[in-house]
C-alpha cells in the first residue's frame, strides 16, 4: 500500500447545507479509519484546510475514496504520494490490566 497526503481547501463559509453534511462525513471517515484506509483526518483551527493521510495502491484508488465522500462537492483537493508518515499512536502499546 502507498500512503499519501491528501490536502483540502474547504469553503470560508459554512452554508445550512454544507453543515448538514458533516455527521455523514464523520461517519465515512470513521469506517475508512477503522478498515485502516484514513490514518489521520486533520482540520485546521479556522476550519478552511482539511489534511488527510490515506493508504491505497494507487492515486486512482485515493480518488475513488475521496469521490464517494458526502461533503466531496464542497472540496478542492490536492492529492501526493508521501515516502512515509510517521505517527506517534504507531508507538503506543496497548494497556494490558494483568
Amino acid at each position: 500500500m502507498k500512503c499519501f497526503m491528501i490536502t483540502v481547501a474547504l469553503p470560508g463559509t459554512f452554508t445550512p447545507e454544507f453543515s448538514s453534511l458533516i455527521p455523514p462525513q464523520r461517519a465515512y471517515i470513521n469506517k475508512l479509519m477503522g478498515r485502516g484506509i484514513v490514518s489521520t483526518y486533520t482540520l485546521s483551527a479556522d476550519r478552511t484546510k482539511l489534511w488527510i493521510i490515506m493508504f491505497g495502491e494507487d492515486m486512482e484508488e485515493i480518488e475513488e475514496c475521496l469521490s464517494k465522500f458526502p461533503m466531496q462537492r464542497y472540496m478542492d483537493a490536492e492529492i501526493d504520494e508521501v515516502m512515509f508518515h510517521n505517527n506517534a499512536a504507531h508507538y503506543v502499546f496497548p494497556m494490558s490490566l494483568n
